[in-house]
């Protein structure tokens, strides 16, 4: 294997991947408690690939990754207008999409 695919395969599994569906549900958690917009934002952004891959899905996975990704950037303009409540809600689609795909990993 080649440098450059070794490198290319590293980067595909860190956006995609499980690295960035927990590192973003961190962030995105760490960002509404502290209620700090650019830190939920950055929370948003990496966890935008493992939602997206999911969206890639057939249904209703579909679905599910769809509404993460939406809910995160929600989370995002709740905490920009300090209803930090409601964007605590809107982190629920990314966790439950995270532990669903996980569960069907570890039980396939």
């Amino acid at each position: 294997m080649s440098d450059d695919s070794a490198i290319m395969t590293a980067f595909v599994i860190i956006v995609f991947g499980w690295p960035s569906a927990v590192v973003g549900a961190a962030v995105l958690v760490a960002g509404v408690v502290s209620r700090k917009r650019w830190l939920t934002a950055l929370g948003a952004l990496a966890a935008s690939g493992f939602c997206l891959f999911v969206a890639s899905y057939p249904p209703p996975a579909r679905w599910l990754g769809l509404a993460a990704f939406a809910a995160n950037w929600l989370a995002v303009l709740a905490v920009s207008r300090q209803a930090v409540a409601w964007a605590g809600v809107a982190l629920v689609p990314h966790i439950i999409t995270t532990l669903l795909v996980g569960y069907v990993v570890l039980v396939e």
